[in-house]
């Protein structure tokens, strides 16, 4: 595991490796948000980007910085509908799984399965991308409810992140933490049936009245 650091550059470079990363969402709304998660999950994937075995392997980093741009584009929206953050935190766990197979694979190549998924989810994480910068135009009201259209975008990017776990699962030994990723689709599933989110709104200490 790696120490990271906050940078006032969004795709700053940081030590080779990555961090440990766990799922924290459970697919339901509380009164503290995911302000902390979400920091959470930008200071994991800019830890990626340090990554020497990605070097070359432009396909990757073109994905995370898909899925970074996202992060930070929700981090300032007050209310941003719970699903918009889900998603992100299982592109961060699933990105954490890829780099490690990559590390794994050293100098061989990467199978074309994998490859293939991968661009596809960062086609499909480009839409994401796309509504989640919509919402900061919607009034604060408008942002915590998910229309038919946002649910199926996400649905769309939670299918091409299932298909690279399904090629993960079919070409890598390495024991990856496939349950977490299912628990995180499922949570994912059960946030997308919540009309109107209001976990994403901090909430304020009573102000003393003046007199």
């Amino acid at each position: 595991m790696i120490s990271i650091t906050l940078s006032d550059d969004p795709f700053a470079t940081l030590p080779t490796g990555t961090e440990i990363f766990t799922l924290s969402s459970s697919g339901n709304c509380s009164v503290e948000g995911y302000g902390s998660p979400l920091a959470r999950v930008i200071r994991a994937l800019r830890a990626t980007t340090g990554a020497r075995e990605l070097l070359h392997r432009h396909y990757i980093k073109d994905a995370i910085t898909v899925c970074l741009v996202t992060a930070l584009s929700i981090d300032p929206i007050t209310g941003t509908h719970h699903a918009f953050f889900q998603v992100v935190e299982i592109a961060t766990l699933l990105i954490n799984m890829v780099v490690e197979h990559v590390k794994e694979a050293k100098r061989t190549r990467i199978s074309a399965d994998i490859e293939t998924t991968i661009g596809e989810f960062e086609k499909e994480m480009k839409g994401v991308q796309d509504i989640v910068r919509d919402p900061a135009q919607r009034t604060p009201e408008a942002r915590r409810v998910l229309r038919s259209t946002d649910v199926l975008i996400i649905s769309a990017c939670a299918s091409s992140m299932r298909a690279v776990c399904d090629a993960l699962r079919s070409t890598s030994s390495i024991n990856h933490d496939f349950g977490s990723m299912d628990d995180g689709f499922e949570a994912l599933k059960r946030g997308l049936d919540i009309e109107n989110c209001s976990c994403g709104i901090s909430t304020e200490p009573e102000q003393a009245l003046s007199h």
